[in-house]
């Protein structure tokens, strides 16, 4: 899905980007940033504007599966195991699995499990807006 901002002068065309990963929680920053906020918040979200396409990232969880979007590879990890791994913009319908083959693998493992780390702590301390 898209995310569109839009200003009636035009100002942030020469911003706009198609190639970066862009989730629902990456407006808030993004739409702080253009507002000119400059004091610290707590967002697991990207500002769009500012974030090379390279270090953007999403995160989703379905059918007890977790999954990190991350440039053009899509980590499929159950918990425990990474379950998929694909290049979901070249394999649309992701019949390659890369899993165990690849040399992003190990970092995307980690990065997701740095997440769910940082969100399960900042849920049960009651601190997800600090």
């Amino acid at each position: 899905m898209p995310i569109i901002f839009y200003t009636p002068d035009g100002t942030l065309a020469p911003q706009l980007r198609d190639d970066i990963v862009a989730q629902q929680i990456d407006i808030p920053p993004t739409l702080l940033h253009l507002l000119g906020y400059d004091r610290r918040f707590m967002s697991f979200g990207h500002d769009l504007l500012r974030t090379p396409p390279a270090q953007a990232w999403a995160v989703n969880y379905n059918n007890g599966i977790y999954q990190l979007v991350q440039g053009n590879l899509l980590l499929q990890w159950d918990g425990d195991k990474t379950v998929g791994l694909y290049d979901y913009r070249a394999d649309r319908l992701l019949r390659h699995n890369l899993a165990g083959n690849h040399t992003a693998q190990p970092a995307m493992e980690q990065t997701l499990k740095a997440i769910i780390q940082q969100y399960m702590k900042r849920m049960n301390e009651n601190r997800l807006v600090e």
